[in-house]
């Protein structure tokens, strides 16, 4: 709300509602909202132009954003990201076929998410780099089939490359996904919350056939430390955020259930803070504990 009302007086409202007027036409049967759409379109999308402004100071790795294709802001979204040279654009809910030529003109790679064989053919033909074959049990709950049966429908019918998406919530969900399909890559997405080394431990055991190591409560706190510095520095009003990853970083810790209700009360950064140092002093000396005696302590983990 702090960003909407900032643009309250931008200087390019009159233009948006202008374009508005002259899209609805006859059908514009409450002129009075159009400034307010306006406002809001402009307010989306300087968020847009921030966040991959953002992730290219911190980043010189490719950067990439997602299009929800039945947002009413997609086409001006599908224009500024063209603008600003994304390297790869990920599309969902809908077909990009309008925007394919205008990304692919600005050396965009495109990779639509699919959730059957024909619609995966259909973006092939369109020019797209690669599907993604997303079953119903993954985050996005579309299509019919699941995520293993559908790739290899998907990949019979497309010479470009696929990836599989749904319910790889370990390396090992990621690497089974891979030696049992034709799939050349695994799309991670929930299974990284309070989980970010994921991505490291599936590469590694894919192409190196390392176990996933054990990881120490310490080194998962300090993760959630870093993520709640990051929250806390890049979109401070945020934080209220911070209570639902928070707990993430905590399954199967000691005492995890009375440290999720001292999570939801946490208002600040600096809440957290001293909040995640008592939780390391809590959880440490009694991992080290359950380590050292042959057969672990009740853990009264949840």
């Amino acid at each position: 709300f702090e960003a909407f009302n900032k643009h309250a007086d931008d200087p390019r409202i009159p233009k948006v509602v202008a374009d508005m007027e002259k899209e609805l036409g006859k059908g514009n049967m409450k002129p009075e909202i159009l400034p307010k759409l306006a406002q809001y379109e402009i307010t989306l999308l300087d968020w847009v132009e921030e966040q991959v402004r953002i992730a290219r100071s911190i980043t010189d790795k490719p950067i990439g954003a997602n299009v929800m294709l039945m947002d009413p802001n997609a086409g001006e979204t599908a224009e500024l990201l063209a603008k600003l040279r994304v390297d790869v654009i990920t599309t969902g809910a809908g077909s990009p076929a309008n925007y394919m030529q205008l990304w692919k003109d600005a050396g965009i790679k495109v990779v639509p998410v699919v959730a059957s064989s024909a619609l995966a053919a259909r973006m092939e033909r369109l020019g797209a780099d690669a599907v993604v074959a997303e079953g119903t049990e993954a985050g996005g709950h579309i299509g019919e089939l699941t995520t293993m049966a559908l790739i290899p429908a998907v990949c019979d019918a497309v010479s470009i490359p696929v990836i599989g998406s749904g319910d790889v919530f370990c390396a090992d969900d990621a690497v089974r996904m891979l030696r049992e399909t034709a799939a050349e890559g695994v799309f991670i997405a929930r299974g990284s919350y309070g989980n970010p080394r994921i991505f490291e431990d599936a590469l590694a055991l894919a192409c190196e056939g390392r176990p996933v190591p054990q990881r120490p409560y310490r080194e998962r706190l300090d993760a959630l430390r870093e993520h709640l510095s990051l929250t806390h520095r890049l979109v401070p009003r945020a934080m209220a955020r911070a209570r639902t990853y928070a707990s993430w970083y905590l399954k199967g810790m000691p005492h995890a259930a009375a440290w999720r209700g001292r999570v939801v009360k946490c208002d600040s950064y600096e809440d957290f803070c001293l909040l995640v140092d008592e939780i390391e002093a809590d959880v440490v000396p009694l991992e080290a504990a359950m380590t050292a005696r042959p057969h672990g302590l009740s853990s009264e983990a949840s």
